[in-house]
């Protein structure tokens, strides 16, 4: 199949709908966005938090869900270690004197029979407790997690803008699963009679700390009678780094969503970054490394000896524009001293392997008005200089047949028009392999799968291969 072929399976017909609002762009762009995000950092668990630039603020896509549900995979595990718990359950034989008036349970005390009989018989009765160190400490680990993890849904339960709701509601979604978990573990029969006092002990940090010591010690005096609560201390110190992780993290964003603002403009931008990220990594597939630089700008991925870079409004390392070394002169005087110029795109790719390299640089523009088109290609192919890179990608929605502001887009529509049965077009700009791409990419769920195989096809071409 040629590089301008129609991929096989779906249909050339993939203009907006409609009945297809902005409103609905926006929101399957942020659904999307946001959990395809979230979801490749849980699959490739990646710990530090990446950093999209925006006007305002930037917006920090973090940790935090995958945090949560390694805090959940624990609790998993820590049902486990409850079960066998129950199993061996610690137990404290107490014997009581009770004074029986009618049905003699228990051992006749005869030394005291004579100061109570003939109404009753002193007894002494032998009764198991369940209120034990261990298993207190066991209840208190769950209410503990529960009130944090509570405390923090609080913080984030506030309203958002539209465009950044699906972040939060992933992450609420995530918290709450914790609670629920706990609340399952809590309504055993056997642990619930100890939520009462625990409750007391759950506030009071140098109780715990004392409870925790103890049947620390206990375990390691009588190893085989402890062998379950000794993977349950391990659980519990795992659970609380765990959630020193995910409260850090959820304090930050509590403060930073209700005032986040982005466009549409910077959503859809956003919403390429994503779709770029996932056909890379379905090009590449498992076995890698993924990391984020220390600016959290750049995410890098290492595979089979390679690394690749991929940047959101930033220069990833070794990339650099030529403007910016340039040296800039006033036409009637000397040297103009002024930090250099230099674009920056949205996207930069860039694969590296022993001493050869491949650099694809990408933009994204959410406009169906092909005058702005035109002058978007424009764009894309300076930079093919600017950064000496092998391609150039931009990426748009199907452009709309309509008025034009200047005669060079007017000239050229037959161009852009025709391509959109194609999903977009490549163009070969000379035999050295430099190219220009244009994707068309609509964001609308119907179009999804058509974009993502226009996508990963140029991607394969220009940087994979």
């Amino acid at each position: 199949m040629g590089i301008m072929d129609r991929p096989s399976g779906l249909s050339s017909d993939c203009t907006p709908k409609p009945s297809s609002s902005e409103e609905e762009e926006v929101r399957f762009m942020a659904e999307y966005t946001w959990q395809t995000l979230l979801a490749l950092y849980e699959r490739f668990h990646v710990r530090e938090n990446l950093r999209l630039r925006n006007v305002e603020s930037d917006i920090v896509v973090s940790g935090v869900p995958a945090e949560a549900l390694k805090t959940v995979a624990i609790l998993g595990e820590l049902s486990d270690a409850v079960s066998e718990v129950l199993r061996r359950l610690q137990v404290v034989t107490v014997e009581e004197v009770d004074v029986e008036q009618r049905a003699i349970r228990g051992r006749v005390l005869t030394s005291l029979a004579a100061k109570y009989w003939p109404v009753a018989l002193p007894v002494v009765a032998t009764k198991v407790s369940l209120e034990t160190p261990a298993n207190l400490l066991l209840v208190v680990t769950l209410l503990e997690v529960k009130k944090r993890v509570a405390g923090l849904l609080e913080g984030i339960l506030g309203r958002v803008s539209p465009e950044i709701d699906p972040l939060r509601s992933v992450i609420v979604e995530k918290l709450e699963s914790l609670v629920q978990r706990c609340d399952r573990l809590l309504s055993e029969p056997v642990l619930k009679p100890l939520t009462i006092k625990a409750l007391r002990f759950a506030d009071d940090e140098r109780r715990v700390a004392e409870l925790e010591e103890q049947v620390l010690e206990d375990s390691m005096r009588r190893p085989r009678e402890y062998r379950g609560y000794a993977r349950f201390l391990d659980l519990r110190r795992a659970l609380h780094e765990n959630l020193r992780v995910i409260e850090k993290d959820v304090r930050v964003l509590s403060e930073l969503l209700p005032a986040l603002k982005i466009s549409r403009e910077k959503l859809y931008e956003l919403y390429g970054f994503t779709l770029v990220l996932e056909c890379i990594f379905s090009i590449v597939g498992g076995g890698c490394e993924v990391k984020v630089d220390s600016s959290g700008r750049v995410l890098s991925i290492y595979r089979n000896g390679e690394r690749i870079d991929i940047s959101y409004n930033a220069l990833p390392q070794n990339v650099e524009s030529r403007l910016r070394t340039a040296r800039y002169y006033g036409i009637l005087d000397g040297e103009i001293k002024v930090d250099g110029l230099g674009g920056l795109p949205d996207t930069i790719a860039v694969r590296r392997r022993d001493d050869k390299r491949k650099l694809v640089v990408i933009d994204y523009k959410y406009t169906r008005d092909l005058s702005y088109l035109v002058q978007s290609r424009f764009k894309v192919y300076s930079y093919l200089n600017e950064f000496n890179a092998d391609a150039a990608i931009l990426v748009a929605p199907m452009p709309t047949n309509g008025l034009y502001s200047d005669e060079e887009a007017y000239e050229q529509r037959g161009f852009y028009l025709t391509a959109r049965e194609y999903s977009g077009a490549i163009i070969k700009i000379d035999d050295n392999g430099k190219m220009l791409a244009l994707v068309y990419v609509d964001p609308q769920e119907s179009c999804l799968e058509r974009s993502k195989s226009a996508l990963r096809k140029v991607l394969e071409i220009s940087l994979l291969l």
